[in-house]
């Protein structure tokens, strides 16, 4: 009758009494909870009349209110959201407002705003944070609004990952600029020992690898990431925080440049070096950012190749051929080419 959205049925039922809200099919879903996901908003209404158990959970442990957050709009929302109990989690962990997060909902958020509802302290299965979910999505305002909200711009989840982390792994350059100023841990590392300049890396997130790179704000410094000094140009002490560590490797000692010579990111390739990251540290393969391109198994020069580093090579053969020892202590830059090019 639901699936139907035969208003005319449901009447005469009723009216028979003859109709019972509490059933389920295959999937654990009762007629709210059906009425709600396809968004019937007249068949709802009606349902409601029946007085039916409002936070019933089907298969994936979801409510009729967290159906609401991610399908339907904002009348079906608020009828549910006093008559619903706070705080239930699916299968998953998550909440009807991580769940409105999670599918960029800003007008579920809204709703569920200084309701009981409004509980970001939640978290989902992997340790996820609303913190975390909102820096999937470039929506400013509401990741305005979960910042103001959030307690530890640094929190980490399960993974160990902040939410930089994930900003920088979806070029999000909203949440980027809205974290750092909050003062974000740029070097944080997660459970690979990735740090978010290395994430990015990874993902090819060149606008977000940029932008946490602020030089009015902070000076860069080529130290690894544990143990790391206070330093600054101006001789005045920073804190380690509001600086980018460019060589810092992950587990696989790979640093952020090794990254962009695997995925052939040109642009933050050169902007990396011109930043000062060095071309000859060794990862746990023993490969430099340039010798790493041999094992690519493309036919053809890589183009981060010949577009940064073979003019970085033949200009550090021209100044001195002894220059080599720096990036190859025991190979010749003529074996270095072989080694590199198909």
């Amino acid at each position: 009758m639901v699936n139907t959205n035969n208003s005319e049925i449901f009447k005469e039922l009723s009216r028979n009494r003859t109709l019972d809200t509490s059933i389920t099919n295959n999937d654990n879903i009762d007629p709210l909870t059906l009425a709600v996901m396809t968004n019937q908003l007249r068949m709802m209404s009606m349902l409601l009349n029946f007085k039916p158990t409002y936070d019933k959970q089907d298969i994936q442990g979801k409510t009729p209110l967290h159906w609401a957050c991610m399908v339907a709009g904002p009348c079906v929302i608020n009828r549910l959201i006093d008559r619903s109990k706070e705080g239930i989690q699916d299968v998953y962990g998550d909440t009807s407002l991580s769940l409105a997060i999670k599918v960029n909902n800003e007008r579920a958020v809204d709703l569920l705003w200084n309701t009981r509802h409004f509980d970001h302290a939640k978290r989902d299965y992997q340790g996820n944070s609303t913190l975390h979910m909102v820096c999937h999505h470039q929506n400013i305002s509401l990741i305005q609004l979960i910042i103001e909200n959030t307690a530890n711009v640094n929190i980490t989840n399960a993974l160990g990952e902040t939410p930089l982390h994930h900003a920088c792994s979806k070029n999000n350059v909203f949440a980027v600029e809205e974290l750092q100023k909050y003062y974000v841990d740029r070097n944080a590392r997660d459970a690979r020992q990735q740090s978010p300049l290395i994430v990015a890396a990874c993902n090819n997130s060149t606008e977000a690898a940029k932008l946490l790179f602020s030089e009015d704000n902070f000076f860069t410094i080529n130290k690894p990431t544990e143990g790391a000094e206070k330093e600054s140009y101006s001789n005045e002490p920073i804190d380690i925080r509001s600086t980018v560590f460019l060589d810092a490797a992950d587990e696989l000692g790979n640093t952020a440049l090794h990254y962009c010579s695997i995925f052939n990111n040109v642009e933050l390739a050169v902007f990396l070096i011109n930043k000062g990251a060095k071309t000859s540290i060794l990862n746990g393969e023993w490969d430099t950012p340039i010798t790493i391109l041999s094992r690519s198994q493309t036919e053809t020069t890589p183009t981060i190749y010949k577009e940064v580093y073979e003019p970085l090579l033949r200009l550090q053969h021209r100044v001195s051929g002894a220059g080599f020892n720096e990036y190859f202590p025991e190979q010749d830059p003529i074996e270095i080419e072989d080694d590199v090019l198909p």
